[in-house]
């Protein structure tokens, strides 16, 4: 007689074993398939280790990624010449893949020489020739990149503005700012501003970045100098290359006279101002301009509004009869301003801008309403005696960031309350402020009117000065 052992199997629990079924109805299916045994789960496991061993000891390794260079490292730049035999050659410049950054404005500048170069020995002759603005140099091969995902949400085509520390100047920066974006725009350009390398701190503490749609380029694919690139880099250090005497050439209207020539070259630095700068200073400076604006209009009522700027320090004025000084005296801009006082019928208020502190006490102006009311406390302007030079500069810059960026937001909320006010500005137009000024005052104000005034050469509205 069976055992009951026999006849009824004990089922084993899942804290016996865990890997078998807690309940098999049907005896004959388990004897066929007897399942796991503590001897074949060891097994397994057994194996299952050796083969997650082998992966691990045997598999190939990920390369890891090359770190980034810093773009400080490279200090200079050599074009690559490609020979492709009986005299077909080629050439192009190849910036390493893992660059961290934009590279340094001298390297850019330098770069803008060697490139000259490197296009004539691929065309094979020995000595530069001149070209058109927008001349093809079939020679030129575009950078490319080897991971494709790269270039993923990237802009088609890109002009990165570099500002640049080796000229401090806030005027130039702005001219040059402005133009660049209005050149981007004519070129079906994503415009980007680069301040890797501004003495001043960052774009946004300035100013409301506007936001592209797509990504910037790669480093490595930002070329300087050739028009024909997809990712064009300017900066004030490659200024000759890119608004030089080929973009006069182009830009200027060869069917005008005087400065009615440059009104395609205003229009661009316009494009600029109107993008940039009107209604973009940082929130806190743009209800200042505003206030401002509108106290003067209501403490003046109807009366026309002139404006003078007047410049010291590192800037100096062009005509032979200044040679002495430098500067235009204080009393041409008096009697400039008396004269045009009068055509008014004495109905003007006057508003005042100096980068020197001591010209607004002269006798001459202490009837001229400045710019921005005179605190009573020490302000910005006491740190420019004499008025803006490199050494004042640096010395604001050695006591500390807030020095610098006082100095630049007065300096912007000067040059916005005047260009937006004055309907008559009398400036030394050697000078780049004057020039923005007249910028902001729009061609029709200042050229077509002639409420832009040059005390200096009487010369006409230029742009970049080149």
């Amino acid at each position: 007689m069976p055992s009951p052992s026999q006849t009824n199997p004990r089922y084993r629990s899942a804290a016996e074993e865990p890997f078998l079924r807690q309940r098999e109805k049907d005896d004959k299916l388990r004897r066929a398939s007897p399942g796991l045994t503590r001897g074949r789960v060891f097994l397994i496991a057994i194996t299952l280790s050796t083969m997650a061993w082998l992966l691990l000891v045997f598999q190939p390794s990920a390369s890891p990624k090359p770190s980034k260079i810093d773009p400080a490292s490279i200090t200079s730049v050599e074009p690559t010449l490609l020979d492709y035999g009986e005299g077909n050659q080629k050439w192009t410049w190849k910036l390493p893949a893992n660059l961290g950054g934009l590279l340094r404005p001298h390297v850019y500048s330098e770069m803008c020489r060697a490139a000259r170069r490197a296009s004539d020995v691929a065309a094979g002759h020995g000595r530069h020739a001149h070209h058109g603005y927008y001349w093809v140099d079939e020679h030129f091969l575009n950078p490319r990149v080897e991971d494709e995902a790269a270039l993923r949400g990237v802009c088609e085509r890109s002009l990165t503005y570099m500002l640049d520390s080796s000229d401090p100047g806030l005027g130039g920066m702005l001219l040059g700012l402005w133009s660049a974006y209005g050149l981007a725009m004519s070129e079906n350009r994503t415009f980007f501003v680069d301040d890797s390398n501004w003495s001043w701190g960052t774009y946004a503490t300035y100013f409301l970045p506007k936001k592209p749609t797509c990504r910037p380029p790669p480093p490595n694919l930002v070329i300087p100098c050739l028009n024909q690139v997809p990712h064009l880099l300017v900066a004030h250090s490659t200024t000759s290359a890119t608004f030089g005497h080929a973009f006069t050439d182009f830009f200027e209207d060869a069917r005008k006279m005087r400065v009615q020539r440059q009104h395609k070259i205003f229009a661009l630095a316009r494009s600029g101002y109107e993008s940039l700068f009107r209604l973009r200073l940082s929130p806190a400076d743009e209800e200042a301009v505003e206030v401002r604006k509108k106290q003067v209009k209501e403490e003046r009522g109807n009366e026309k509004v002139l404006a003078v700027q007047i410049r010291r320090g590192d800037g100096k004025d062009k005509a032979f009869e200044w040679r002495g000084t430098g500067h235009v005296p204080v009393s041409r801009y008096a009697d400039l301003i008396s004269a045009a006082s009068a055509a008014a019928g004495g109905n003007t208020t006057v508003l005042i801008s100096s980068d020197d502190p001591a010209i607004y006490s002269l006798p001459e102006f202490v009837n001229y309403t400045p710019a921005q009311p005179v605190p009573s406390s020490p302000t910005t302007r006491s740190r420019l005696p004499g008025g803006w030079t490199r050494q004042t500069f640096e010395n604001a810059r050695a006591s500390g960031s807030e020095a610098v960026t006082d100095l630049a937001r007065e300096y912007f909320r000067d040059v916005k309350i005047l260009g937006e006010t004055a309907s008559g500005l009398f400036c030394g137009g050697n000078g780049n402020t004057c020039r923005v000024l007249a910028v902001i005052m729009g061609w029709q104000t200042a050229v077509e009117e002639e409420g832009w005034v040059n005390v200096d050469d009487g010369r006409g509205w230029f742009g970049i000065d080149w």
